[in-house]
């Protein structure tokens, strides 16, 4: 887990933008305003999250999934 954690630090620009975009998309359904474009952007994040539970460490699948299936809308 931490190689992976590691690579994605290594590619400075992604790990950056995921953040940035997690940002921007909880300050927008915070707010209210554009909530199904908030979550479509966020689909995507939630899915790798999930991927790398299921394929790289065990525990906390179930909480990944229960993620994934709260987003999807």
């Amino acid at each position: 887990m931490a190689t992976v954690i590691g690579g994605f630090m290594a590619t400075k620009h992604l790990f950056s933008f995921v953040k940035v975009l997690e940002l921007i998309t909880g300050l927008s359904l915070l707010t209210r305003k554009f909530i199904k474009v908030a979550l479509l952007a966020l689909l995507p994040i939630t899915v790798n999250i999930l991927l790398i539970h299921v394929f790289l460490t065990t525990s906390d699948i179930p909480m990944a999934a229960e993620l994934l299936q709260r987003i999807s809308f």
